[in-house]
């Protein structure tokens, strides 16, 4: 399922706002989830690892990995540009 678009009640807002935006790549590597998104995927971990994550639950753990491993996609190119530069 794909990440859900940015909305007034949406958790990702945030994190859309900052990848529509131009950024450098010091930025890009700086860049950090904000933290009520990275309690959330630690609650959903814990419930996951418990085996009480239901359908909806999973479909949002999947969705912060998604994004998760974007971002760290992001920032490896971000390095390699500043090493090549």
């Amino acid at each position: 399922m794909p990440i859900a678009l940015a909305t007034d009640d949406n958790p990702f807002d945030e994190v859309m706002e900052f990848l529509t935006g131009q950024r450098t790549p010091q930025e890009v590597i700086a860049y950090e989830l904000p933290q009520s998104l990275v309690e959330r995927m630690q609650v959903l971990r814990e419930q996951n690892d418990r085996n009480v994550l239901g359908l909806k639950g999973r479909t949002e753990l999947d969705q912060f990995m998604g994004l998760n491993q974007i971002l760290e996609m992001l920032k490896d190119r971000a390095r390699r540009e500043l090493d090549q530069s």
